[in-house]
């Protein structure tokens, strides 16, 4: 199963508090929570980040395909994303990756890039400036120190990217990235998770 973090992937147990999604969860064994209520064992129970798997179709199937270096951003309830090395999900230490492998948690502004860069941060952003466009500066520590070639946004909020990527794609073009939105963020996950 694809699943937002933080997240233990290998017991199965959601790490979500203080986030504005998910709370109750928060240190719930989501795996014994789905086997008892599918009647399945709990070792037939994967998990994976739900941005790694988007990463992992876009990389094996879409438009990243045989890219060197990509970055990925999902957004939804929250800010995702997944670092891409020759099409496998970068390993720990991967220079320009955050230690986490996450950015939703990368301090910015008053907070951090999740409560920017996410379906609330978004609609408190447009309430209160009645629709000035993000600026992408909250990604470009990363497109500068990671260097990816691509950045690829997905996720349900990307349908209305017209209303805030322009700087996004703006802050990429300078900096010679390839940028595009997933035309099905959904397929690509379900695919990247064939590649695992």
């Amino acid at each position: 199963m694809a699943f937002p973090g933080p997240f233990d992937y290998e017991n199965g147990i959601s790490l979500m508090q203080g986030l504005g999604k998910y709370d109750k969860l928060y240190q719930a064994s989501v795996r014994r929570g789905l086997s008892d209520l599918l009647g399945i064992g709990k070792e037939r129970i994967l998990f994976v980040n739900d941005a790694a798997a988007f990463a992992l179709g876009e990389m094996g199937f879409g438009e990243a395909y045989g890219a060197e270096r990509a970055l990925f951003i999902c957004i939804g309830t929250g800010c995702g994303s997944a670092f891409g090395v020759n099409g496998k999900i970068a390993s720990a230490g991967t220079p320009g990756v955050p230690r986490s492998g996450y950015v939703y948690d990368a301090p910015f502004l008053e907070s951090c890039i999740d409560d920017y860069l996410s379906r609330r941060g978004l609609m408190a952003l447009t309430r209160e400036c009645l629709g000035t466009a993000l600026d992408g500066k909250a990604l470009s520590p990363f497109l500068d120190t990671f260097c990816p070639e691509v950045l690829c946004f997905g996720g349900q909020i990307t349908g209305s990217g017209t209303m805030f990527l322009p700087p996004v794609e703006k802050a990429c073009r300078e900096r010679g990235i390839r940028f595009y939105v997933a035309k099905d963020t959904s397929l690509r996950t379900l695919q990247g998770l064939t590649r695992l």
